[in-house]
């Protein structure tokens, strides 16, 4: 994979095909390379045999964990020791109808920026950084034919220092994780996502909120779109609820629509969140948005 910086660390993910001194057949695997920038240190660790495990895509959680995300499941890792041996510490499956749509796919992750960790100057640093307990990962699902296109939004407090509860190997099926910390929504290619903490800014062709799983069109090179803020904080959500109306066209409390797996049980949580939107229209031609704090930043 290209290289991942987090704080003074970078993560480099890679396989390579060794030649056992012993037999002549090659052996594939899979390794993890991290670079110590300030420090001025390398180290490289053996991960899995490919035909053991198959990953697709790393993505940081902080300096001292990372998820890498396969068709069926998400493992989670951490560094162990001096040397910062990986562990994996938990592996979270999918649901049936998850591993069906990501199974041969490469999936795109939209997440926070990393900014942990200190800065080369002191006036570099975000005012803010928020915890693991208010970040969502958005999973988008690559276009596939006969096969809906969709997102993932997960609650990343599922990779805290809380849910290390255990120094053996912990497996989670998507029945004891997937309702309370993910939702799911109907997603078309051309709309942008960027992501920073609780918020996800979305670029729809609609100047109103969508309605729960509601598939909306794709975006017109030669039309407008609009930015929609979607909230996962829920703190945030509980606040709102006491002054929820659920007649205003710009601010509401949300629950996504509800799928059905291929053994007929509820698979994706009904968790709130809270949905905006700038009735700005915007050209889609060239454009492009950046969501940072509390700013959004829409160039063209």
């Amino acid at each position: 994979s290209s290289p991942v910086i987090c704080g003074d660390h970078v993560f480099i993910l890679y396989h390579i095909d060794v030649t056992d001194c012993c037999h002549s057949e090659p052996v594939s695997g899979m390794f993890l390379q991290v670079i110590n920038w300030r420090k001025g240190y390398v180290n490289r660790h053996f991960l899995c045999h490919l035909d053991i495990c198959k990953l697709d895509l790393f993505y940081p959680v902080d300096e001292q964990k990372f998820v890498i995300i396969g068709p069926d499941s998400i493992y989670l890792y951490t560094l162990q020791g001096l040397n910062g041996s990986p562990q994996c510490r938990i592996i979270y499956h999918f649901s049936k109808i998850l591993h069906l749509s990501l199974h041969n796919s490469r999936i795109r992750v939209h997440g926070q920026p990393s900014l942990h960790g200190k800065a080369a100057r002191p006036g570099l640093m975000p005012s803010h950084v928020p915890s693991l307990e208010s970040q969502i990962m958005v999973l988008e699902s690559p276009f596939k034919a006969g096969k809906p296109k969709a997102i993932l939004v997960i609650d990343m407090a599922i990779f805290s220092d809380m849910a290390l509860h255990s120094d053996m190997l912990v497996e989670i099926p998507w029945s004891d994780w997937g309702p309370q910390y993910a939702c799911y929504f109907p997603h078309h290619e051309s709309h942008h996502i960027s992501v920073f903490g609780s918020k996800m800014a979305y670029a729809l062709p609609q100047d109103h909120i969508p309605n729960p799983g509601q598939r909306l069109k794709g975006l017109s090179s030669e039309g407008y779109f609009y930015v929609h803020i979607w909230d996962f904080n829920k703190r945030v959500i509980a606040r709102s609820e006491s002054v929820n109306d659920t007649d205003s066209p710009d601010l509401r409390i949300c629950k996504p629509g509800q799928m059905i797996d291929l053994f007929g049980e509820d698979i994706f949580s009904n968790r709130a969140y809270i949905a905006t939107v700038c009735h700005t229209p915007f050209p889609t031609a060239g454009s492009s948005i950046f969501l940072e704090q509390d700013r959004l930043t829409v160039t063209w």
